[in-house]
């Protein structure tokens, strides 16, 4: 027992919990971050089934919403130009999906450290039974040695009182001797103590040998075989009274084995009565095989009384006295050793108890992060929502200023999502349209008209500066910028338009030319 606690000992040393911990939880992360390769990848895909729409839709450089040439596409092969973004997006692709063979590779492992973790608490516990079993023998071996002592003190007042002729008193050693050396049975639980065991017995075999207890013994054997015989024949009629109880049975069963095709159940119950009828005879007749062997017993038993000399059993029992001495030795080394196992075990419950305290403090600390990471998202979502909201007010305003500007009906959206965000999209006529899928024109018309919107929300400065603000715009939407430049910019103080293009002219306060 000691050889598998230190077995398990040394395994469960071994097992560095922290470790196994850390390395899981590495092990979630990568699973997380496999789920945003993945998310990304998702994204990729449809970016390029985006991407292939666009390119058959402007294959003639002709944009199908204003029904002229596309800036974008401006001395450029659509098909080239669209390959080349989606080629791109496809490189992209696969090297997330290289990336997520990778880390899947790793977290194969995982089921590795989650045995490890199970392994490390089936020790603990294995570890608690085995101390508790060592703790038990050693009450046992101190049992053992109060019992030696006494048998040493019986045995010297059996040699002086010459209590070997006192039939009575040797019978109650005797019965003594045997309850100590039940007691001394340990089952097995030390190795070094089972010649200890046998010794003692091969002791007790030894002085009963001696006249007078032969003589018990035959009383004891004749009582024995009266006994046997008076059981015997009790379990005789026992036996005979339960094959009546069977018998009886048997007739009361009559009836319902005739319908034993109807019902299998009461036919399982007949064969179970059948076969303990037979067990009950068989038992008669091994009782009284019993007892005929143990009446020959007897008879070789008689014939090896007459054969003993007591004085070869006086020399015998003094031979057994020494040896009785040497192991009372032996006895003092096993303590010294108990002694050592105690310390060990008082040194192994105060790791234990370290060991406690660390798991307590890393439960704290993964209570703390917890939070931590609620709050941290809890946040995040508070931005993405004030994002949101910001996004759409400019989008409404800067939709205004884009049918002002461009005479249509459709809306800008700018977007929040996480897999586009901030893009820009023209929403109308059951179409949507992203900023870098529009001609130039719409591109600038876009861009002046959520620029105002952006200087009257996020500045005090009430002054913007415009730098070609005509350019890719044909005349009739140059003259609806100038119609309308002026309550676009109506909540600035001061304005700078850098062109040259004279359609700002009639409009401008002052005017400088280079």
């Amino acid at each position: 027992m000691k050889k598998t606690y230190l077995q398990k000992k040394d395994l469960f040393i071994n097992i560095n919990i922290e470790d196994i911990e850390k390395q899981l939880t590495v092990f979630k992360d990568l699973e997380k971050e496999i789920k945003s390769l993945e998310e990304d990848k998702i994204a990729f895909e449809i970016e390029i089934k985006t991407l292939k729409n666009a390119s058959n839709e402007l294959s003639s450089k002709i944009c199908p919403y204003l029904k002229e040439n596309c800036e974008n596409l401006k001395e450029k092969e659509a098909d080239d130009y669209f390959s080349s973004k989606i080629s791109i997006k496809t490189e992209a692709i696969e090297d997330l999906k290289k990336k997520i063979e990778e880390k899947t590779v790793i977290l194969a492992e995982k089921s590795v450290f989650e045995e490890k973790k199970k392994q490390y608490f089936e020790l603990d516990k294995t570890i608690k039974n085995l101390e508790l079993s060592l703790k038990t023998e050693e009450v046992n071996l101190k049992e053992i040695e109060l019992n030696i002592k006494s048998l040493d003190i019986s045995i010297q007042q059996l040699i002086e009182n010459q209590e070997f002729q006192d039939s009575t008193s040797l019978k109650e050693h005797k019965k003594g001797l045997e309850v100590e050396l039940k007691n001394l049975n340990l089952d097995e639980k030390r190795e070094n103590l089972k010649n200890l065991i046998e010794s003692l017995e091969f002791e007790k075999e030894k002085i009963l040998k001696n006249q007078s207890s032969i003589e018990n013994n035959l009383k004891e054997i004749d009582e024995y075989c009266k006994k046997i015989k008076a059981d015997t024949d009790k379990n005789i009629e026992n036996i005979t009274s339960e094959i009546k109880i069977f018998e009886n049975k048997l007739i009361e069963l009559k009836t319902p084995y005739n319908e034993y095709i109807k019902n299998n159940v009461l036919a399982k119950d007949l064969e179970n009565l059948l076969l303990k009828v037979e067990k009950s005879i068989k038992e008669l007749y091994s009782l009284r095989f019993n007892k005929n062997s143990l009446k020959e017993k007897v008879f070789s038993l008689e014939d090896k009384i007459k054969n003993i000399k007591i004085d070869e059993l006086r020399e015998k029992f003094n031979i057994l006295k020494e040896e009785l001495n040497e192991i009372s030795k032996k006895l003092g080394s096993s303590q010294e050793k108990i002694e050592n196992f105690k310390k060990i075990l008082e040194k192994i419950a105060s790791q234990e108890e370290k060991q406690k305290k660390l798991l307590d403090e890393l439960k704290k600390l993964e209570d703390k992060s917890n939070r931590a990471n609620l709050i941290r998202n809890e946040v995040g979502k508070m931005g993405r929502a004030i994002s949101k909201y910001m996004l759409s007010g400019i989008s409404n305003i800067a939709s205004l200023n884009f049918n002002k500007i461009t005479g249509r009906t459709e809306r800008i959206e700018w977007s929040n999502d996480e897999k586009d965000k901030y893009v820009l999209y023209l929403v109308g006529q059951g179409r949507r349209i992203a900023f870098e899928q529009l001609s130039g024109g719409e591109q600038v018309s876009i861009a002046i008209a959520i620029r105002g919107t952006m200087t009257e929300y996020f500045t005090n400065s009430r002054f913007m500066i415009l730098d070609e603000p005509t350019n890719n715009l044909d005349t009739e939407r140059k003259k609806l910028l100038a119609e309308y430049m002026g309550e676009i910019l109506k909540n600035l103080d001061q304005s700078i338009i850098v062109t040259h293009d004279d359609t700002f002219r009639e409009m401008a306060e002052k005017i400088i030319e280079l």
